[in-house]
């Protein structure tokens, strides 16, 4: 089941905005709406599993509309990276989708009361 979980920001004067959301999930897409945010607007969003916090997608210096399917490279039990090797010197690495507890997304240098919105659609 594919859910939607949106931010909505106006910027403060200095031009940020943040926001964290608890959900459980992995992350599948993330849209962004640029709104009237200006040219050089900064977005980061960040993953909570329980650990250290992680980047999920970082984006800089735009405020063209996009939408992004972020993926993260697996790794095995040891921490290693899977690695799909042929033993021909070709490799496939494996991706998958960010398992998160929570998101916070960031927004810096959009303009002062600007608008920007994330939509954020999660597999639970």
């Amino acid at each position: 089941m594919i859910k939607s979980y949106t931010f909505d920001f106006t910027t403060d004067t200095d031009g940020s905005a943040t926001e964290t959301k608890v959900f459980p999930g992995k992350v599948d897409t993330i849209s962004v709406d640029y709104g009237t945010a200006v040219s050089g607007t900064d977005l980061t969003v960040t993953g909570y599993n329980g650990g250290p916090s992680f980047t999920v997608f970082s984006n800089t210096d735009t405020n063209t509309d996009f939408s992004v399917r972020p993926e993260v490279l697996l790794q095995d039990n040891t921490g290693s990276d899977i690695d799909l090797s042929d033993g021909q010197g070709g490799n496939t690495a494996k991706y998958g989708k960010y398992g998160v507890t929570a998101l916070k997304c960031t927004i810096a240098q959009g303009g002062s009361e600007k608008t920007v919105k994330v939509t954020i659609m999660v597999e639970i």
